[in-house]
């Protein structure tokens, strides 16, 4: 799991599917609906690979900062839960807020040793 906020970090980015309208394509399980993110397109077509049911949603990259600013708020309101780097059933659900801890977090790790490279 470590791997995904790293790679978000170093990235600013992470991948997600869209419906026809544009929406961010969120899962129903157990009265709980899951955001569906990855942390690179490799990994993401690894997910669509396994699940051909996805392959008619268009993937998306979406900025950390549109995540941060859009996403969470959103997802928070709407109590969704983020399912990161879903491959068939190995996930990892957390909240929308903990997601922006765990990056920021990185990106911060990242910056400090950029800073004691110098």
């Amino acid at each position: 799991m470590a791997n995904f906020w790293r790679e978000v970090a170093r990235s600013n980015s992470m991948w997600a599917l869209l419906d026809q309208s544009g929406q961010a394509v969120g899962v129903q399980r157990k009265g709980a609906t899951y955001r569906l993110l990855w942390s690179t397109p490799f990994r993401l077509e690894r997910a669509l690979a396994n699940h051909p049911s996805y392959s008619n949603y268009a993937t998306t990259k979406v900025s950390w900062q549109r995540f941060r600013d859009e996403w969470i708020p959103e997802m928070e309101r709407n109590r969704e839960r983020a399912s990161v780097d879903w491959v068939r059933k190995r996930h990892f659900v957390l909240d929308p807020s903990t997601v922006k801890m765990l990056v920021e977090f990185e990106m911060k790790q990242i910056a400090d040793a950029s800073c004691a490279r110098r």
